[in-house]
């Protein structure tokens, strides 16, 4: 096995190229987020529109009824500690 070494370096440091070469042409080639909003027609933008303001809705409401609970929690230590 003449080479061996030779031929696994050869074998990875192409790999490694392939591999690179993907990874850029990935990055240069995919919009980010902001592009492909841009892109949307004026019905998407609106649909996209309505489920970001549906989900920061929900995410508030979440947080009310935590805030409440933990509120709820603490009057009824604090009621607890005056009955002693």
């Amino acid at each position: 096995m003449a080479g061996g070494a030779a031929n696994w370096a050869r074998a990875l440091t192409r790999a490694a190229i392939v591999i690179g070469t993907g990874v850029v042409l990935l990055k240069t080639t995919t919009p980010n987020e902001q592009q492909m909003y841009d892109n949307l027609s004026p019905d998407l933008k609106r649909s996209v529109d309505a489920q970001r303001h549906a989900h920061e809705r929900a995410a508030q409401s979440a947080r009310i009824r935590e805030q409440q609970s933990e509120l709820a929690a603490q009057q009824d230590t604090a009621k607890a500690n005056w009955l002693k």
